[in-house]
């Protein structure tokens, strides 16, 4: 069952981001290299080529990698763990070929995805705030010196916007447009 309108409008992941653990979501540079029709060898020597931008987007500042054993001897080898922002960067990084331009072409799909759902969202969000209190947020914002409108809601206000949340869920997972949506909630 949703519970909220960021459930509904949550950000799109790119297609290739398989895994996720405790630290998130990663592909592995192993991963990487099927996708780009590269040679492993080529994707760790872009990776150690490019390490410091790399870091820089991890909230660690720091490259995770585990050694990969083979099931019949042979030598280990690293196998890097990148965030969905490594992994775009490193694409872009990657010498154009038709995989890569392939790769290229779902990381700016993903990335509009994740726009049109975050503008959606705030579409939603100000309605409910406007339905709930008769202020914009802007006006919110502005009379009661806050950062985010709905930090400056009452606890009246904030119940109220709750009961509109819930109906806008249930009506957007009927599939209604948002003239019907924004009717229903004006009149609610």
């Amino acid at each position: 069952m949703i519970k909220s309108i960021e459930e509904l409008f949550p950000p799109v992941p790119a297609k290739f981001m398989k895994r996720s653990d405790k630290w998130g979501r990663y592909i592995t540079s192993q991963d990487l290299a099927e996708l780009l029709k590269l040679d492993h060898n080529s994707v760790k020597n872009i990776i150690g080529s490019n390490f410091n931008e790399l870091t820089e987007l991890s909230l660690t500042h720091s490259l995770r990698f585990n050694r990969r054993k083979y099931e019949h001897g042979g030598r280990p080898e690293n196998n890097y763990y990148l965030t969905e922002e490594q992994a775009f960067l490193l694409i872009m990084f990657s010498r154009p070929t038709k995989a890569s331009n392939k790769a290229k072409k779902l990381m700016v799909e993903a990335i509009q995805a994740t726009n049109r759902n975050f503008k959606s969202l705030c579409k939603y969000t100000s309605l409910l705030v406007y339905c709930a209190t008769g202020l914009t947020a802007q006006q919110i914002k502005k009379q009661r010196h806050v950062k985010v409108a709905l930090d400056g809601l009452t606890l009246k206000e904030q119940e109220r916007y709750k009961q509109l949340e819930n109906i806008a869920i249930g009506l957007v997972g009927l599939n209604k447009t948002w003239d019907e949506v924004k009717g229903v909630l004006l009149l609610a």
